[in-house]
């Protein structure tokens, strides 16, 4: 015999959670049983980590300052309208390129 568990998430979580648990081909009740059995075989409860937590894990403070440092470094700003018309991507990074280069001089 099987009992029923009811419990409150906010509806944004449960929406959330219900779309991953779909792309899994999984279910609420598949969650359910294996938080229980995670529960009885450690005694503790499951801790989720956030996207940026899986992110930053093993990172340094210097070393991750160093990573974001290269990306501004070699990103290019696009301004509003790049995002209307993509024909002009081939201008902007001729353009960033150009004045990177005039900025050695």
């Amino acid at each position: 015999m099987d009992a029923m568990v009811t419990a409150r998430v906010p509806v944004e979580v449960k929406r959330q959670g219900d779309e991953v648990l779909r792309k899994m081909g999984s279910s609420a009740t598949r969650l359910v049983n294996a938080a229980y059995a995670y529960v009885i075989a450690t005694g503790h409860l499951p801790e989720a980590k956030s996207v940026e937590t899986e992110d930053d894990a093993g990172l340094s403070d210097s070393r991750r300052a160093e990573i974001l440092s290269f990306f501004e470094r070699s990103s290019s700003p696009a301004p509003e309208a790049f995002w209307e018309d993509f024909s002009s991507y081939d201008k902007l990074l001729t353009e960033g390129r150009a004045a990177d280069y005039e900025a050695l001089g």
